[in-house]
């Protein structure tokens, strides 16, 4: 899976050597009672989520400081891509949802981007946005196998075409 990032950020990347590249994931189920939002950082941090993201688009949303590791998808033969995520130090905040989140047939949907602290209002890297397929929950270490969303699953003509939207559609008799 190729990497991409905008040009400005790539030359604020070089030449900003102590300025690193921060990796946030974001969380959001049906069972949360709000997106959860992390970065790999030692202190809260407040970023821009891109416009036009289907979750809090546009919008300023701060990022708890927790450690997670991640491992960059690998591309297997016959399936898709998948990345292994391991967030550490789970708190009440996330841990008291883990268990009713994986009971429903409902995957967690995740979310990973890059952002510099210099630039908090561009996401720098990403966004990649995946499902959790599995989760297990180890003390208070969570690990997940999340897949990059299959484009072939998804419902073709996402558009509803009813009388409200379209009233032409109206047989006239």
């Amino acid at each position: 899976m190729p990497v991409t990032a905008s040009q400005a950020w790539r030359e604020a990347a070089a030449s900003r050597s102590s300025d690193p590249m921060l990796l946030t994931l974001g969380f959001h189920h049906s069972t949360f009672g709000e997106n959860i939002y992390v970065v790999a950082n030692t202190e809260n941090m407040a970023f821009k989520i891109e416009d036009g993201a289907t979750l809090d688009g546009g919008q300023t949303v701060t990022f708890q400081a927790v450690p997670f590791t991640f491992d960059a998808p690998k591309i297997g033969a016959g399936g898709g891509a998948e990345w292994n995520i391991a967030v550490d130090n789970i708190g009440r905040e996330i841990s008291q949802y883990l268990p009713a989140a994986t009971e429903l047939n409902e995957p967690i949907l995740v979310t990973l981007r890059g952002y510099m602290a210099s630039r908090p209002n561009e996401v720098g890297w990403g966004p990649y946005n995946g499902e959790a397929r599995s989760v297990a929950v180890s003390g208070t270490v969570a690990q997940m196998t999340v897949t990059i969303a299959d484009p072939q699953n998804r419902r073709f003509g996402r558009k509803v075409y009813d009388l409200v939207a379209f009233p032409s559609l109206q047989a006239v008799s």
